[in-house]
């Protein structure tokens, strides 16, 4: 963030779409891990190496609260099946991943994706719905999630995949 010409603006509470590729983007000129790459149809993407932390301060991007209801939307390329995190946002002792998709292996030619989403009172990390899809190493693929009060869709290669209900709410 020290490096970019934008200045930083407070997200304010009222807001309702946040562009998580704006870190990401400032890490552009300082990482030589993170880099432009071309995304599906050839379209501008940024490829992230495995390993590359990406932090910047909650407030800076977040509301105080994040949304109940909420969607997200990913056009990935995973260049093995190792899996880890797309993404996770988490909380300031760095200890609990209040909102992250998490990818991992699962046996022959599939993939586990897990919506992580925790709250305050949560003491450990939880999955509040995990899909089991077919793999997609070496392949740009788009995956999105909608989030409501009590269930969680997954979209898959722009198809509705499947929906999960889920029992504890998203507070």
């Amino acid at each position: 963030m020290c490096n970019s010409p934008q200045k930083p603006r407070f997200l304010s509470d009222g807001e309702t779409e946040v562009d998580l590729l704006v870190p990401v983007e400032s890490a552009l000129n300082s990482d030589p891990r993170v880099f432009r790459a071309k995304g599906i149809d050839s379209l501008p993407a940024i490829g992230i190496q495995r390993g590359v932390e990406i932090a910047v301060p909650y407030r800076l991007y977040l509301p105080r609260r994040f949304f109940p209801q909420f969607s997200l939307l990913a056009s990935v390329k995973p260049m093995d099946r190792r899996g880890g995190y797309l993404f996770a946002i988490v909380n300031p002792y760095d200890t609990l991943v209040d909102v992250g998709v998490l990818l991992e292996p699962a046996g022959s030619g599939q993939t586990n994706i897990s919506l992580m989403y925790s709250s305050r009172r949560d003491a450990t990390s939880r999955a509040i719905a995990s899909f089991l899809v077919p793999e997609f190493v070496q392949q740009w693929t788009q995956i999105a999630f909608e989030v409501t009060k009590d269930s969680v869709t997954l979209y898959f290669k722009c198809i509705r995949f499947a929906e999960r209900e889920v029992s504890s709410g998203v507070s």
